[in-house]
């Protein structure tokens, strides 16, 4: 739900305050101790720590080292072979921790990495490890720390990754314990590259925060990019709070599910190239308002294949209105896909989807809301084949329906297309190659008493398109009825 808090003119902004003096031991210790069977705890203390771990000499071996003044066991560095279980935990400060090229293999070894409160930075990078766990930050009041995790060419070998980047808001302003955040969350930059991966990938990240780099703008500051990853079986699930300048997830090969659920206030979202085994959920919330000096906030998702798996499997696109009047549409594109299943997408209001060219081998169902802050929404298709189209629109009084279907093929014999707007807002429509193989061909426009159809080699096997108050035939139609104006299709 798009939050008060959200949508109100007087946003939160960032301001500088004076915080209570206390004593920070700069670098700190970090203690690291070894148990009997191979379990390796590293403990932070109350300072900023800062850490290095690389491989050692040695079956599972890694060395630990201080970096920027922080002690290990008060020397510069300890380390260990036969790790079978390595344990981090950072308490609160601003602590960075950089782990590169660890072979915990023989036997598969898990990582797990806590970091508390403050300014944390995490590095874990081609390495290989049984299992990763990572969480930082937590979602106690007043965690509002800065985080940047860089998770990038990994290879987990058992039982996946999990990433929880958190503050105090939440993800749009809900907590993990179900109860409600507090604002404001932070700045958190999160990338995930070219991992391999035996099971999922569960990420979660916390509310952003809006910068106000001019008068009377805002700009989301989070932001996540998932690109080039492989996971073999297990779920892809992304839950991203508000507030996020940028969210990409390109050129993934996923063996399940791919869930993407996001907040409000975006400025780019995408989801291109990628093969997922499984079905694909995407939902994002309402787009930012007040960001005039920004692009336009778009979702694009293009170049993806999806269902190729045995089961195949169905596409769900769920996003909010445009809520920025200084912006025509909240654009939606889904282009060059190729959907073993049923494809759903569900607009809100005054949006504008573009479809160009896509097929699937199921049902197309659209469903858009009315013309939102500006009165306008748009649907274009181009060089579709689908089974069987299902249109809906709610236009509202002095709202306008821009709709153009061109090179579209309803490849179900059997199958339906039905197109429909429920409100009374007035719908222009330009209909051009379009081909109905089945035995309905139905189009009910608004109830204004003033749409416009224009058609051009338009075919069906029965059926009618009804309110058209002005129909224009440019030639090669047949098949159906045209009713509300004079004269043959």
């Amino acid at each position: 739900m798009w939050k008060n808090r959200r949508t109100s003119n007087s946003r939160r902004k960032l301001c500088i305050e004076a915080l209570e003096q206390r004593m920070l031991l700069a670098g700190g210790n970090v203690t690291a101790i070894q148990n009997g069977v191979g379990q390796v705890s590293v403990v932070g203390d109350s300072g900023d720590n800062s850490i290095t771990i690389e491989p050692a000499a040695g079956p599972n071996g890694i060395v630990i080292m201080g970096q920027g003044g922080t002690t290990v066991n008060n020397g510069a560095a300890v380390t260990f072979t036969g790790v079978t279980r390595l344990d981090i935990l950072f308490l609160d400060g601003m602590d960075t921790l950089f782990a590169e090229n660890l072979l915990l293999q023989s036997p598969q070894a898990p990582v797990s990495i806590t970091m508390g409160k403050g300014n944390d930075q995490l590095t874990f990078r081609t390495s290989t490890v049984a299992q990763l766990a990572i969480t930082i930050g937590t979602e106690q009041p007043g965690d509002v720390g800065n985080i940047t995790a860089t998770v990038n060419n990994d290879v987990i070998t058992a039982s996946g990754m999990s990433v929880r980047l958190l503050n105090e808001s939440g993800v749009s302003s809900k907590l993990l314990n179900g109860t409600m955040g507090v604002s404001p969350g932070s700045m958190i930059q999160c990338t995930i590259n070219s991992n391999q991966v035996t099971g999922g990938i569960n990420t979660r990240i916390d509310d952003g925060i809006v910068l106000n780099p001019a008068p009377s703008t805002f700009t989301p500051s989070s932001s996540l990019q998932m690109n080039g990853n492989l996971t073999t079986g297990g779920e892809v699930r992304d839950v991203l709070g508000d507030d996020f300048q940028r969210v990409q997830s390109d050129n993934n090969t996923i063996g399940g599910n791919l869930t993407e659920l996001m907040g409000n206030g975006f400025v780019t979202l995408e989801g291109n190239g990628n093969q997922i085994q499984g079905g694909w959920n995407f939902r994002a919330g309402n787009d930012f308002a007040n960001n005039s000096a920004l692009m336009s906030p778009s979702i694009t998702l293009s170049g993806n294949s999806v269902g190729i798996g045995p089961t195949g499997g169905n596409v769900q696109a769920t996003f909010g209105s445009n809520v920025d009047a200084t912006k025509q549409f909240l654009p939606f594109r889904f282009n060059n896909n190729h959907n073993r299943g049923d494809v759903k997408i569900i607009a809100a209001n005054n949006g504008n989807i573009v479809i160009d060219p896509t097929d699937d081998t199921g049902r197309l169902d659209i469903t858009m809301g009315n013309g939102g802050i500006n009165h306008i929404e748009s649907l274009t298709m181009l060089g579709v084949d689908s089974g069987d189209p299902y249109i809906i629109f709610h236009s509202l009084p002095g709202d306008t329906v821009n709709i153009n279907l061109t090179d579209v093929m309803v490849t179900d014999p059997h199958g339906v297309f039905y197109m429909r707007d429920f409100g009374v807002g007035v719908d222009h429509v330009l209909l051009s190659n379009l081909t109905v193989a089945g035995p309905v061909f139905n189009i009910y426009l608004s109830g204004s008493g003033h749409n416009d159809v224009t058609a051009k080699n338009v075919t069906a096997h029965g059926g009618f398109i009804l309110n058209a108050a002005i129909y224009t035939s440019l030639g090669g139609n047949g098949g159906y009825f045209v009713f509300g104006h004079p004269g043959p299709p």
